[in-house]
């Protein structure tokens, strides 16, 4: 039933919505760096999944 699946969904989804962008700004504190006096671009390449597209950025 319709209605059902939907109220699943929402108890999948919820959560990650109210969690992510806490988890995000935390995540970053380690994935982001301030220096990059020492970084190479190696490769740029673009990327598309869909309809969305991307950028993917190497550095050596």
């Amino acid at each position: 039933d319709f209605l059902s699946r939907f109220a699943r969904a929402l108890i999948l989804v919820l959560p990650a919505l109210v969690v992510g962008p806490g988890v995000g700004i935390y995540l970053q504190r380690y994935t982001t760096l301030a220096d990059v006096t020492d970084r190479w671009v190696k490769d740029v390449r673009p990327l598309e999944l869909g309809g969305l597209r991307a950028t993917r950025v190497s550095f050596e």
